[in-house]
């Protein structure tokens, strides 16, 4: 007579479940054994949901500061490329417009104009410098939120990007979820679909204002988390 194999129950989903050692208290379960991060039991009751490791999630405008921070101390290397790229360019066309005398004749106005628009830069050139400008972005963050959790913006406003264990996202996750935007952003510059990555850049940071767990598209996409320090 042989035996009848009985299925296991499935695992609980990872979440914050009371502690088996301590009822006055929350343990984080991973979805496969229990974790080392604890939090009060009345904290649940709190306005803010808790992420990963106890950690309130952070707000959109928190997240919005930070990112902005991060861009202003990307900007003067941001800058600083466009002038070695196309710095001859606007000064060529800045030159030939304050050039013009005002009495010019149709001719000299065309003949300037037709210089003007063979030195702006070409499609080409505009694309290969958002594909440098977005692997300078793709390193800044990647590194960073691997390394340290957070960027300088995330530092200064106080919240810090995680994986499902509350701790520093892999190489892999903080990659793909830059990724995300570098994408966007080097679509924007190919015609035809340009409009349209530009909006949905624009909504994948408005997305975490649908999504419980603050998660915008990269976030999911990563599988990370923003939490408050």
């Amino acid at each position: 007579m042989g035996y009848v194999t009985v299925p296991l129950p499935p695992s609980p989903p990872a979440s914050w479940y009371p502690d088996p050692s301590n009822p006055a208290q929350l343990r984080y379960w991973d979805g496969t054994q229990w974790t080392a991060h604890t939090a009060p039991l009345q904290s649940t009751r709190s306005a803010l949901p808790l992420g990963p490791g106890g950690r309130p999630y952070a707000s959109f405008w928190r997240r919005l500061s930070g990112l902005i921070i991060d861009n202003i101390a990307l900007a003067p290397v941001m800058v600083g490329l466009f002038a070695l790229a196309f710095g001859k360019a606007v000064t060529a066309m800045i030159d030939g417009i304050s050039s013009l005398p005002p009495d010019a004749s149709q001719a000299e106005v065309q003949r300037r104009t037709e210089e003007m628009l063979a030195a702006f830069p070409s499609g080409q050139e505009l694309l290969g410098f958002i594909l440098i400008t977005s692997a300078i972005s793709l390193l800044y963050f990647g590194v960073c939120l691997h390394l340290w959790g957070c960027t300088l913006g995330g530092f200064l406003v106080g919240i810090r990007c995680v994986n499902e264990e509350g701790t520093n996202p892999s190489w892999h996750q903080s990659f793909v979820r830059q990724a995300v935007v570098s994408g966007l952003s080097i679509a924007s510059a190919i015609p035809l679909v340009g409009f349209l990555a530009t909006v949905l850049t624009f909504v994948n940071y408005l997305s975490m204002l649908s999504n419980p767990r603050r998660q915008a598209w990269m976030d999911r996409a990563a599988s990370t988390f923003v939490v408050r320090v």
